[in-house]
């Protein structure tokens, strides 16, 4: 879609990278050289200052000063002793975020869980979603890999009173430093006292070690995480809302995988179930036909349901919304957003239990009926925390993933994969996986069912550290197309990658491609060229070669570094031709664009480079190629008032684009390849149904809509569309994409004489005939 609504727009890349922990972890706030790590924890209770407001033995970042961003020691009314530490913004427009820091030496808490704490208190009028006063932990390991990373995200403190923040980890053991800090995300001032880091004894994690699921705990696993989430998402109860699902999740898998049989899993399901939803039926036996109506208990004057535009829970700010809606049992106006009083869900969970779950319940002036004693305070500690490596908590992670998915993602119609064998192959592994690394894998092969460009699993400790080259397809071969000796010497353009660490390309690529969630062979195949280039262990990649003079070699290019070589393409705006301008979108900005309006009006032809993302440009490059105003796709927000997807019903938007002047010439041509997704595939939508020029190049990624998140325990997190795109004349895009009209590709010869086949394709085809 488009930037103010975009499925990826840089402001939704933003919060995607605060959901990975990559870019707001404060990484950008590191310290350089001239900032250096200390032996050990200083002044953490913001006592003493510097004379630029900044806590002694903190770190500001200028930029942020730059930003509007302000630090200082205050003395109005501290959590203890005699002063605390503050971040405000003073600047204009809308704020990113600015963090005091402090980096230590990590080797003193290597192999240990440890505790961050703080008071954090914020003052603010608007508190943006995300936004307020959080703390954050980053455990930095050896060549440049991340471990843990948390940055309460999910748990920002907005009140104005001191409020204890907490972050609970593990420090790997070959951590380097500790990063450590607290935050202002957005306007307003944040505040924080008292800060301590400790290391926390042994029993504060479960140490639950890896073992495999029998069958019949497999069963009974798949009947909890079915029906968690028929109430969690459905079953609009107070107590339900106010249920801590996450750690519900946690402590339910331990207690149902050791039920004996269907009879001891329906007891355990109620013990779990009802003191949150008290009008569920859960059972062992066969399904009944019928159920009689459930009549409305005394006092009742109202009935409570969900309404789900979509999935509202996630972490982004977007179209999404869930809310509880009353209306009175009597004289309410039809609602089509609203399950009709008296709906409910049916089905058998396996392992031979089935369950009825109301999706309206009675209320009366002091909520809903019945009363309900809520859920049974959890037996974990205060420090215990979700980790990759406790095995309950990589099953609830699964489970609430799922779930998410499997009600709220739109395309199950258009989608081949099983998602209930998805559930039974994740919960499998998972209970087997060692650590983070194993389990993100788990997470990433469950995510790739869903077909989706959008969908990614990720963890803080996920490394993006890559080899500094730059490689494409060509022919069905890994062919570098971009090399430089100052960052990959001994690596040339035209080399065929026939190995990586001694693994050929093809078994490698079919390792990736499990892993990687895509609606088309051509994104999937684009998200590869990256995974390929991520070293393993964060150290290097032993590539071989197959040279254009047959011979092979074995290299090791450098991994990481603030540079790597691209692909050489014309300037963002140039004249490649005489009259044949080129406009490359993935580069270009807004207001570059307008600067060259008047020249690119006499053009004789017009060549567009769309292979990657528009990400800083509006409609204006398509509305002066049009007659009369045009419209976008379609949008439709899911209307999700049933479960398992069924009955969906959609609200529909779309964008009104106008035209505008000066007119620019009909010989235009369209580059385009897998990597144009979202956005992308938005305007070549509108170029492809008001034919506005020629599309060259392969086709797109298929994938299009608003991005929603899911936050897991741990810091997991997995994006997925969120809304079904349709063409202009309604039929499938998920998948289908946008197809060229020219088909061109790149070839080995080509790349090796130093040539752009797709560019020169596109060039041939406005010097002609108008398309």
């Amino acid at each position: 879609m488009m930037p103010r609504a975009s499925a990826v727009s840089p402001a939704t890349l933003t919060a995607l990278a605060i959901v990975a922990g990559l870019a707001l972890s404060a990484r950008a706030q590191a310290p350089g050289k001239s900032v250096g790590m200390q032996p050990a924890q200083q002044n953490l209770d913001f006592e003493e200052s510097d004379s630029l407001g900044v806590p002694r033995g903190w770190f500001f970042s200028p930029v942020s000063r730059a930003e509007g961003f302000v630090p200082s020691v205050r003395d109005s009314v501290p959590h203890s002793g005699r002063r605390f530490a503050s971040i405000v913004y003073a600047g204009a427009g809308e704020p990113n975020f600015a963090t005091i820091s402090q980096f230590i030496d990590a080797k003193p808490y290597r192999g240990r869980r440890i505790a961050l704490s703080g008071q954090l208190r914020y003052a603010g009028d608007r508190v943006p979603k995300g936004g307020g006063a959080r703390l954050w932990l980053r455990v930095d390991r050896k060549g440049g890999r991340t471990g843990f990373f948390d940055n309460m995200q999910d748990r920002a403190v907005t009140s104005p009173e001191w409020t204890e923040g907490l972050i609970v980890g593990e420090v790997a053991a070959d951590a380097d430093k500790l990063a450590l800090g607290f935050l202002l995300r957005g306007p307003g001032r944040a505040e924080a006292d008292s800060i301590a880091l400790q290391i926390l004894p042994d029993a504060t994690s479960s140490g639950e070690a890896p073992r495999p699921l029998s069958a019949r705990a497999l069963a009974n696993l798949t009947a909890f995480v079915r029906l968690l989430g028929y109430v969690q998402h459905f079953h609009p109860s107070e107590q339900a809302v106010a249920t801590d699902w996450p750690l519900f999740a946690v402590d339910g898998v331990g207690a149902v995988e050791s039920a004996a049989n269907a009879n001891e899993l329906a007891r355990v399901l109620r013990e779990r179930f009802l003191p949150i939803a008290p009008t569920v039926t859960i059972a062992a036996g066969s399904l009944p036909s019928r159920f009689d109506p459930m009549p409305p208990p005394a006092g009742a004057d109202s009935v409570v349901a969900w309404r789900h535009l979509g999935w509202g829970a996630g972490r982004l700010r977007s179209v999404y919304s869930s809310d509880r809606i009353g209306r009175p049992i009597t004289g309410a106006v039809p609602d089509t957003t609203l399950p009709p009083p008296g709906a409910y869900v049916a089905v058998e969970l396996g392992g031979g239990v089935w369950c009825r779950v109301p999706l309206t319940v009675f209320a009366d002036g002091l909520g809903t009926l019945p009363r309900a004693r809520g859920s049974t305070p959890s037996p974990r500690a205060k420090y215990w925390r979700s980790s990759a490596g406790e095995r309950s908590s990589r099953l609830a992670i699964v489970a609430l993933a799922w779930n998410v998915l499997r009600h709220f993602y739109p395309y199950w119609d258009v989608v081949r994969s099983d998602w209930s064998a998805a559930l039974e192959e994740a919960l499998t592994a998972a209970a087997t996986d060692r650590d983070d690394e194993t389990f993100t894998a788990t997470l990433q092969r469950m995510t790739a069912k869903l077909e989706d460009g959008h969908a990614r699993a990720t963890t803080p400790t996920m490394n993006i550290v890559r080899v500094p080259l730059s490689w494409t397809w060509a022919e069905g071969r890994l062919v570098i197309d971009a090399a430089s000796d100052a960052f990959t010497p001994g690596v040339n353009v035209g080399d065929e990658v026939t190995a990586i660490d001694g693994v050929p390309i093809a078994e490698a690529a079919r390792a990736s491609a499990a892993r990687i969630s895509g609606a088309s062979e051509g994104w999937i195949r684009y998200r590869m060229l990256g995974d390929l280039a991520a070293p393993a262990n964060g150290d290097s990649l032993a590539l071989t070669l197959l040279g254009a003079d047959g011979e092979a070699r074995v290299v090791r290019p450098p991994v990481g570094g603030p540079d790597r070589a691209v692909p050489a393409r014309p300037d963002t705006i140039s004249q490649v031709r005489p009259g044949i301008w080129y406009v490359d979108l993935t580069r270009c900005r807004e207001e570059q664009f307008q600067a060259y309006v008047d020249s690119l009006a006499t053009a004789r032809g017009l060549v567009y480079d769309m292979r990657g993302y528009p990400g800083q440009m509006r409609l204006s490059f398509l509305t002066h190629l049009a007659d009369s105003t045009m419209t976008s796709a379609r949008w439709h927000v899911p209307i999700v008032r049933y479960p398992d997807g069924r009955d969906l019903t959609f609200r529909f938007s779309n964008w009104s684009v106008p035209t505008e002047q000066p007119r620019f010439t009909r010989r235009v041509a369209f580059l385009t390849n897998g990597s144009a997704i979202s956005y992308a595939e938005t305007c070549l939508g509108i170029v492809e149904h008001y034919r506005l020029g020629a599309i060259v190049g392969e086709p797109t990624a298929g994938t299009n809509g608003n991005v929603n998140v899911i936050a897991l325990p741990g810091g997991y997190s997995i994006s997925f569309t969120g809304m079904k795109v349709l063409k202009h004349d309604g039929s499938v895009h998920h998948g289908v994409g946008i197809r060229p009209t020219v088909p061109a590709s790149v070839t080995v010869a080509g790349i090796r004489a130093g040539r752009d086949e797709v560019l020169e394709k596109g060039i041939e085809v406005v010097a002609g005939a108008p398309p």
